[in-house]
Protein backbone atom coordinates (compact mmCIF):
# COMPACT_ATOMS: atom_id res chain seq x y z
CA UNK A 1 0.00 0.00 0.00
CA UNK A 2 1.25 3.45 -0.84
CA UNK A 3 0.17 6.61 0.87
CA UNK A 4 0.45 9.54 -1.52
CA UNK A 5 2.64 12.23 -0.02
CA UNK A 6 3.24 14.57 -2.90
CA UNK A 7 1.78 16.32 -5.89
CA UNK A 8 1.57 13.94 -8.83
CA UNK A 9 2.34 14.86 -12.41
CA UNK A 10 -0.68 16.08 -14.32
CA UNK A 11 -0.81 12.82 -16.27
CA UNK A 12 -0.55 10.82 -13.07
CA UNK A 13 2.37 8.66 -14.21
CA UNK A 14 4.74 9.41 -11.37
CA UNK A 15 3.64 8.91 -7.81
CA UNK A 16 6.08 9.65 -5.01
CA UNK A 17 4.85 8.10 -1.81
CA UNK A 18 5.61 6.89 1.67
CA UNK A 19 5.24 3.22 2.43
CA UNK A 20 2.52 2.46 4.93
CA UNK A 21 3.63 2.75 8.52
CA UNK A 22 6.55 5.05 7.74
CA UNK A 23 6.69 8.34 9.64
CA UNK A 24 6.30 11.50 7.62
CA UNK A 25 9.74 13.07 7.06
CA UNK A 26 10.15 16.33 8.93
CA UNK A 27 9.68 19.54 7.03
CA UNK A 28 12.88 21.52 6.73
CA UNK A 29 13.54 25.05 5.54
CA UNK A 30 16.56 27.28 5.37
CA UNK A 31 16.39 30.66 7.05
CA UNK A 32 18.49 33.33 5.30
CA UNK A 33 20.72 35.66 7.27
CA UNK A 34 18.96 38.90 8.07
CA UNK A 35 21.62 41.26 9.32
CA UNK A 36 21.51 44.93 8.47
CA UNK A 37 24.11 44.76 5.70
CA UNK A 38 22.37 41.98 3.82
CA UNK A 39 19.05 43.80 4.09
CA UNK A 40 20.58 47.00 2.79
CA UNK A 41 22.16 45.19 -0.14
CA UNK A 42 18.91 43.38 -0.99
CA UNK A 43 17.02 46.67 -0.91
CA UNK A 44 19.51 48.12 -3.36
CA UNK A 45 19.19 45.14 -5.65
CA UNK A 46 15.40 45.36 -5.71
CA UNK A 47 15.67 48.99 -6.76
CA UNK A 48 17.05 47.90 -10.15
CA UNK A 49 14.54 48.13 -13.00
CA UNK A 50 14.43 47.40 -16.72
CA UNK A 51 13.50 50.23 -19.07
CA UNK A 52 12.32 48.27 -22.11
CA UNK A 53 12.87 45.09 -24.09
CA UNK A 54 14.84 45.63 -27.29
CA UNK A 55 16.21 43.76 -30.28
CA UNK A 56 19.76 42.95 -31.24
CA UNK A 57 20.92 46.30 -29.87
CA UNK A 58 19.92 45.13 -26.42
CA UNK A 59 17.96 46.64 -23.54
CA UNK A 60 18.69 49.53 -21.20
CA UNK A 61 18.42 48.64 -17.53
CA UNK A 62 19.08 50.48 -14.29
CA UNK A 63 20.72 48.48 -11.52
CA UNK A 64 22.03 49.33 -8.08
CA UNK A 65 24.23 47.41 -5.67
CA UNK A 66 25.92 48.10 -2.34
CA UNK A 67 28.86 46.40 -0.64
CA UNK A 68 30.16 46.80 2.88
CA UNK A 69 33.53 48.28 3.63
CA UNK A 70 36.07 46.05 5.33
CA UNK A 71 38.98 47.34 7.40
CA UNK A 72 41.51 46.68 4.64
CA UNK A 73 39.39 47.99 1.75
CA UNK A 74 40.13 51.27 0.01
CA UNK A 75 37.47 53.51 -1.53
CA UNK A 76 38.72 52.54 -4.99
CA UNK A 77 38.36 48.84 -4.22
CA UNK A 78 34.87 49.37 -2.78
CA UNK A 79 33.84 51.32 -5.88
CA UNK A 80 35.12 48.59 -8.18
CA UNK A 81 33.30 45.84 -6.29
CA UNK A 82 30.04 47.81 -6.12
CA UNK A 83 30.12 48.52 -9.86
CA UNK A 84 30.90 44.88 -10.64
CA UNK A 85 27.91 43.75 -8.60
CA UNK A 86 25.68 46.37 -10.23
CA UNK A 87 26.79 45.13 -13.66
CA UNK A 88 25.96 41.55 -12.68
CA UNK A 89 22.49 42.63 -11.59
CA UNK A 90 22.01 44.58 -14.82
CA UNK A 91 22.86 41.50 -16.90
CA UNK A 92 20.56 39.35 -14.78
CA UNK A 93 17.65 41.75 -15.38
CA UNK A 94 18.36 42.02 -19.09
CA UNK A 95 18.42 38.24 -19.49
CA UNK A 96 14.95 38.15 -17.92
CA UNK A 97 13.80 40.75 -20.44
CA UNK A 98 15.27 38.73 -23.31
CA UNK A 99 13.41 35.61 -22.18
CA UNK A 100 10.10 37.45 -21.79
CA UNK A 101 10.38 39.24 -25.13
CA UNK A 102 11.37 36.08 -26.99
CA UNK A 103 8.98 33.53 -28.48
CA UNK A 104 6.70 32.26 -25.71
CA UNK A 105 8.42 29.41 -23.88
CA UNK A 106 5.98 26.87 -22.50
CA UNK A 107 6.92 24.51 -19.69
CA UNK A 108 6.61 21.42 -21.88
CA UNK A 109 9.50 22.72 -24.02
CA UNK A 110 11.76 21.42 -21.24
CA UNK A 111 11.90 18.15 -23.20
CA UNK A 112 13.68 19.91 -26.07
CA UNK A 113 17.33 20.88 -26.48
CA UNK A 114 17.53 23.85 -24.12
CA UNK A 115 20.82 25.26 -25.39
CA UNK A 116 18.96 26.52 -28.48
CA UNK A 117 16.79 28.75 -26.26
CA UNK A 118 19.50 30.25 -24.04
CA UNK A 119 20.48 33.91 -24.46
CA UNK A 120 23.33 35.52 -22.50
CA UNK A 121 23.91 39.21 -21.98
CA UNK A 122 26.97 41.43 -22.27
CA UNK A 123 27.21 45.12 -21.35
CA UNK A 124 27.76 47.26 -24.45
CA UNK A 125 27.37 50.73 -22.86
CA UNK A 126 27.35 51.95 -19.29
CA UNK A 127 26.61 55.17 -17.41
CA UNK A 128 27.18 55.73 -13.69
CA UNK A 129 24.08 57.49 -12.34
CA UNK A 130 25.07 57.73 -8.69
CA UNK A 131 27.60 56.25 -6.32
CA UNK A 132 29.28 56.93 -3.02
CA UNK A 133 29.59 56.07 0.65
CA UNK A 134 26.38 55.42 2.58
CA UNK A 135 25.89 55.15 6.32
CA UNK A 136 22.97 52.89 7.32
CA UNK A 137 21.50 51.77 10.63
CA UNK A 138 19.35 53.60 13.18
CA UNK A 139 21.24 52.47 16.28
CA UNK A 140 24.95 52.79 17.01
CA UNK A 141 25.49 49.05 17.28
CA UNK A 142 23.66 48.48 13.96
CA UNK A 143 25.42 51.10 11.85
CA UNK A 144 27.37 50.03 8.81
CA UNK A 145 29.30 51.79 6.09
CA UNK A 146 28.41 50.78 2.53
CA UNK A 147 29.56 51.83 -0.89
CA UNK A 148 26.63 52.01 -3.31
CA UNK A 149 26.76 52.21 -7.08
CA UNK A 150 23.84 52.84 -9.44
CA UNK A 151 24.38 52.36 -13.16
CA UNK A 152 22.42 52.50 -16.39
CA UNK A 153 23.62 49.88 -18.83
CA UNK A 154 22.79 48.70 -22.33
CA UNK A 155 22.95 44.91 -22.33
CA UNK A 156 23.21 43.13 -25.66
CA UNK A 157 21.89 39.57 -26.20
CA UNK A 158 24.33 36.82 -27.21
CA UNK A 159 23.22 33.31 -28.19
CA UNK A 160 24.60 30.41 -26.18
CA UNK A 161 26.94 27.88 -27.78
CA UNK A 162 27.16 24.19 -27.02
CA UNK A 163 30.34 23.45 -25.08
CA UNK A 164 30.64 19.91 -23.82
CA UNK A 165 32.69 20.32 -20.66
CA UNK A 166 30.48 18.14 -18.45
CA UNK A 167 30.01 14.50 -19.51
CA UNK A 168 26.64 13.38 -18.14
CA UNK A 169 25.26 9.84 -18.36
CA UNK A 170 21.69 9.04 -17.30
CA UNK A 171 19.94 5.65 -17.32
CA UNK A 172 16.80 4.19 -15.83
CA UNK A 173 16.50 0.81 -14.15
CA UNK A 174 14.30 -0.14 -17.13
CA UNK A 175 12.84 1.60 -20.16
CA UNK A 176 9.37 0.02 -20.15
CA UNK A 177 7.28 -0.07 -16.97
CA UNK A 178 4.06 -1.70 -15.94
CA UNK A 179 1.66 0.20 -13.72
CA UNK A 180 2.92 0.31 -10.15
CA UNK A 181 6.52 -0.60 -10.86
CA UNK A 182 9.25 1.45 -9.24
CA UNK A 183 11.63 3.66 -11.16
CA UNK A 184 15.23 4.41 -10.29
CA UNK A 185 17.19 7.13 -12.06
CA UNK A 186 20.96 6.65 -12.14
CA UNK A 187 23.29 9.52 -12.97
CA UNK A 188 27.05 9.78 -13.31
CA UNK A 189 29.12 12.85 -14.22
CA UNK A 190 32.82 13.33 -14.87
CA UNK A 191 32.75 16.46 -12.67
CA UNK A 192 31.19 17.53 -9.39
CA UNK A 193 27.76 18.87 -10.38
CA UNK A 194 24.42 19.95 -8.95
CA UNK A 195 21.37 18.12 -10.28
CA UNK A 196 17.81 19.01 -11.25
CA UNK A 197 15.52 16.14 -12.32
CA UNK A 198 12.20 16.56 -14.12
CA UNK A 199 9.44 14.37 -15.52
CA UNK A 200 7.68 15.57 -18.67
CA UNK A 201 4.33 13.85 -19.02
CA UNK A 202 2.56 12.77 -22.18
CA UNK A 203 0.04 15.54 -21.46
CA UNK A 204 3.01 18.01 -21.38
CA UNK A 205 2.83 18.51 -17.60
CA UNK A 206 6.17 18.96 -15.85
CA UNK A 207 7.00 17.62 -12.39
CA UNK A 208 10.16 18.67 -10.55
CA UNK A 209 11.45 15.42 -9.05
CA UNK A 210 14.66 16.74 -7.53
CA UNK A 211 15.30 18.82 -5.53
CA UNK A 212 12.08 18.29 -3.62
CA UNK A 213 10.54 18.97 -0.24
CA UNK A 214 12.56 16.30 1.57
CA UNK A 215 15.76 16.24 -0.51
CA UNK A 216 17.55 19.55 -1.06
CA UNK A 217 21.24 18.58 -1.33
CA UNK A 218 21.71 18.34 -5.11
CA UNK A 219 25.48 17.86 -5.24
CA UNK A 220 26.92 14.65 -6.68
CA UNK A 221 30.63 13.89 -6.83
CA UNK A 222 32.59 13.21 -9.99
CA UNK A 223 32.67 9.62 -11.28
CA UNK A 224 30.34 8.36 -8.53
CA UNK A 225 26.99 7.01 -9.65
CA UNK A 226 24.06 8.70 -7.90
CA UNK A 227 20.67 7.00 -7.65
CA UNK A 228 17.31 8.69 -7.25
CA UNK A 229 15.68 7.82 -4.89
CA UNK A 230 18.85 6.96 -3.00
CA UNK A 231 19.14 4.44 -0.16
CA UNK A 232 18.54 7.02 2.55
CA UNK A 233 15.27 8.11 0.90
CA UNK A 234 14.16 4.54 0.31
CA UNK A 235 14.92 3.65 3.92
CA UNK A 236 12.37 6.29 4.92
CA UNK A 237 9.76 4.57 2.78
CA UNK A 238 9.99 6.94 -0.18
CA UNK A 239 9.40 5.36 -3.58
CA UNK A 240 9.08 6.57 -7.15
CA UNK A 241 6.30 4.60 -8.81
CA UNK A 242 5.18 4.71 -12.42
CA UNK A 243 1.46 4.86 -13.13
CA UNK A 244 -0.47 5.26 -16.39
CA UNK A 245 -2.79 8.25 -16.84
CA UNK A 246 -6.48 7.75 -16.29
CA UNK A 247 -8.09 6.02 -19.26
CA UNK A 248 -4.79 5.30 -21.04
CA UNK A 249 -3.26 1.89 -21.64
CA UNK A 250 0.15 3.04 -22.91
CA UNK A 251 2.10 6.28 -22.91
CA UNK A 252 5.59 7.72 -23.42
CA UNK A 253 7.12 10.18 -20.97
CA UNK A 254 10.59 11.65 -20.51
CA UNK A 255 13.05 12.21 -17.70
CA UNK A 256 15.09 15.39 -18.04
CA UNK A 257 18.34 15.83 -16.09
CA UNK A 258 20.15 19.16 -15.92
CA UNK A 259 23.56 19.30 -14.24
CA UNK A 260 25.26 22.58 -13.32
CA UNK A 261 28.78 23.11 -12.01
CA UNK A 262 27.53 25.84 -9.67
CA UNK A 263 24.58 25.58 -7.26
CA UNK A 264 21.51 27.18 -8.84
CA UNK A 265 17.83 27.21 -7.94
CA UNK A 266 16.68 26.73 -11.51
CA UNK A 267 12.92 26.71 -11.00
CA UNK A 268 12.42 28.68 -7.78
CA UNK A 269 10.33 25.82 -6.37
CA UNK A 270 8.45 26.59 -3.16
CA UNK A 271 7.62 23.00 -2.06
CA UNK A 272 4.48 24.24 -0.36
CA UNK A 273 2.73 20.86 -0.10
CA UNK A 274 3.62 17.31 -0.91
CA UNK A 275 7.03 16.24 -2.16
CA UNK A 276 7.01 17.49 -5.74
CA UNK A 277 6.11 20.69 -7.52
CA UNK A 278 3.99 20.10 -10.63
CA UNK A 279 3.37 22.54 -13.48
CA UNK A 280 0.93 22.61 -16.38
CA UNK A 281 2.60 22.21 -19.76
CA UNK A 282 0.96 25.31 -21.25
CA UNK A 283 2.11 27.56 -18.43
CA UNK A 284 5.29 29.61 -18.88
CA UNK A 285 6.55 30.56 -15.41
CA UNK A 286 8.72 27.55 -14.59
CA UNK A 287 10.41 27.50 -17.99
CA UNK A 288 11.02 31.25 -17.90
CA UNK A 289 12.78 30.94 -14.53
CA UNK A 290 14.84 28.00 -15.76
CA UNK A 291 16.07 29.70 -18.93
CA UNK A 292 16.92 32.86 -17.02
CA UNK A 293 19.04 30.93 -14.50
CA UNK A 294 20.85 28.88 -17.16
CA UNK A 295 21.61 32.04 -19.13
CA UNK A 296 23.58 33.37 -16.16
CA UNK A 297 25.96 30.39 -16.37
CA UNK A 298 28.88 29.94 -18.73
CA UNK A 299 28.03 27.67 -21.67
CA UNK A 300 30.40 24.96 -20.45
CA UNK A 301 29.11 25.03 -16.88
CA UNK A 302 25.96 22.96 -17.45
CA UNK A 303 24.76 19.92 -19.34
CA UNK A 304 21.42 18.30 -20.15
CA UNK A 305 20.17 14.83 -21.00
CA UNK A 306 16.68 13.55 -21.84
CA UNK A 307 15.69 9.87 -21.42
CA UNK A 308 12.34 8.55 -22.71
CA UNK A 309 10.42 5.68 -21.13
CA UNK A 310 7.12 3.87 -21.65
CA UNK A 311 4.43 2.86 -19.20
CA UNK A 312 1.46 0.55 -19.79
CA UNK A 313 -1.08 -1.46 -17.88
Amino acid sequence: MILAAAAMSGSGFLNWGLAAGQPTPPTTRSVPASDLRAAASEQAVRAAEASAAGGVDGVWVIAEAAIQFSDEMTVQEARSRARTEARRKAIEQAVGAFVKSNTVVYNHMLAEDLVQSIVHGIIADEQVLDEGVREVGARPNERATLYASKIKARVRPVRAERKVEVALTVRLNQNVFRAGEEMEIRIISDRDVYLHLFNIGQDDSVTVLFPNRFARDTLIRADREATFPDEAQRARGIRLRVLPPAGATRATERIKVIATRKPRDLVKAKFREGVFEAYEGKDTGMMTDLLRELALLEDGDWAETTVPYEVHN
